[in-house]
C-alpha cells in the first residue's frame, strides 16, 4: 500500500476542504432564493440540483473516508478494496461540472451569438463528460491491471478536456470585454473590471484542474489527485452561484453611479454579473429610475436623431440589451 500520507492523509484534507467549499455553496443559495424571490424556473431548479448535487458529493465521500478509517481500520483486507461511495463519487463531480460549463457556453453564446465556439465548447463539454463516465463505469464493472490502465487513460483524457474546456471559456470571456472599446471612459473602465473579474473567475478552476491533471500524471501510484478531486465540483458550484448572486449588488452599484471614472470601487467577488441595459425602446420603470445606466451607456442623443454605432462595443451592448430582455441571466 501507498504512504498514508499520499491516501488517506490526501482523501481526509480533501474531504476537509471540500465540506468548507460546500459550506459556502449553501450560504450562496440561501442568499440567491433570498435576493431573487420571483426568478426563473429553470434558474431556480439549477440552483437547487447544484446545492443537492453537492449534498450528496460530500455524502459520498465523508462515507467513504469513514469507511476506511473507522470501520475497516482493523481489517487490512478491506483497506485495499475500493468502495461504492468511491466509485460513485465521480458520477456526482462529473455531472456539476458540466452543468457548470454548459451554462458558461450559454453565456458566450448570448454575448457574442457565436455559433462555432459555442458548437466546440459544447463538444469538448461532452466529451470530457463521456470520456470520465466511461472511466467511471469500468471501476463499477470491469477488473483487472488491463482495465485499471484504461481507466487511468480515460480519466486523464477527461482531465486534460476538462482544463481545456475551461482555458477557452476563461479566454473567450475575456477576449470580448478586454478588445472592446468603446470612447465613453465608464464604459470602458466597466468593461476593463469585467475583463479582470472574469479572468480570475475562471482561472480558478483552470489552476485547480491543471494541480489535479499535473499530480495525476506525474504520481499515479498515489492519491494526492484524488484528494485534489474531492474540493473541484465544488469551485465550480461556487462560481456559478456567484455569478448569479453578484447581479444585484452590481447593479446597485452601476445604477447609482459608483462604478464610474477611474475610481477603486470593488466589485462583489470574482464573477461577471448580470445587469439590465436601459435602451431609447421598450424601457421599464428599472431603466427609467436608472441614471448609471443612461449616463454608462448612451443609446442615442436627445434630439432624435438617428442613432450611430461608434464602434465594436456598441453594436455589443445592442446585442446584450436583447438578449438581457429575451434570455435573463445567461447575457451578460
Amino acid at each position: 500500500m501507498a504512504n498514508v500520507n499520499d491516501t488517506f492523509g490526501s482523501w481526509f484534507v480533501g474531504v476537509e476542504v471540500s465540506l468548507v467549499a460546500f459550506g459556502f455553496s449553501i450560504l450562496q443559495c440561501w442568499l440567491f432564493f433570498q435576493q431573487w424571490r420571483k426568478e426563473r424556473f429553470i434558474l431556480k431548479l439549477v440552483v437547487a440540483l447544484t446545492l443537492v448535487l453537492g449534498f450528496v458529493l460530500v455524502f459520498l465521500t465523508s462515507h467513504a473516508l469513514y469507511y476506511y478509517l473507522v470501520t475497516s481500520i482493523t481489517n487490512p483486507a478491506a483497506l485495499k478494496e475500493i468502495i461504492w461511495s468511491f466509485k460513485a463519487e465521480p458520477w456526482v463531480s462529473e455531472a456539476i461540472v458540466t452543468l457548470t460549463h454548459l451554462f458558461y457556453i450559454l453565456r458566450i453564446f448570448f454575448i457574442n451569438k457565436s455559433y462555432i465556439l459555442c458548437g466546440v465548447l459544447i463538444i469538448l463539454t461532452f466529451s470530457h463528460t463521456v470520456l470520465d463516465y466511461v472511466a467511471a463505469g469500468l471501476e463499477l464493472s470491469v477488473t483487472g491491471l488491463a482495465a485499471e490502465d484504461l481507466t487511468a487513460r480515460l480519466a486523464e483524457a477527461g482531465l486534460s478536456l476538462d482544463l481545456v474546456t475551461d482555458v477557452i471559456i476563461m479566454f473567450a470571456m475575456f477576449h470580448f470585454f478586454y478588445t472592446s472599446r468603446t470612447q465613453v471612459k465608464s464604459t470602458q473602465n466597466l468593461l476593463n473590471k469585467l475583463a479582470m473579474y472574469t479572468f480570475a473567475s475562471g482561472f480558478i478552476t483552470v489552476v485547480a484542474n491543471a494541480v489535479i491533471l499535473a499530480t495525476f500524471l506525474t504520481q499515479p501510484t498515489s492519491q494526492i489527485y484524488s484528494g485534489a478531486s474531492f474540493v473541484l465540483p465544488h469551485l465550480y458550484s461556487n462560481c456559478l452561484l456567484a455569478v448569479l448572486n453578484s447581479r444585484k449588488s452590481l447593479r446597485d452599484r452601476y445604477d447609482t453611479g459608483t462604478i464610474v471614472g477611474g475610481g477603486s470601487s470593488s466589485l462583489p467577488g470574482p464573477s461577471l454579473p448580470v445587469f439590465t441595459l436601459s435602451s431609447s425602446q421598450g424601457t421599464t420603470a428599472r431603466d427609467t429610475d436608472s441614471p448609471g445606466a443612461s449616463e454608462l451607456f448612451p443609446m442615442g442623443n436627445t434630439k432624435g436623431e438617428p442613432k450611430r454605432a461608434e464602434n465594436y462595443v456598441d453594436d455589443q451592448i445592442r446585442s446584450v440589451n436583447e438578449s438581457v430582455r429575451n434570455d435573463g441571466v445567461f447575457a451578460v
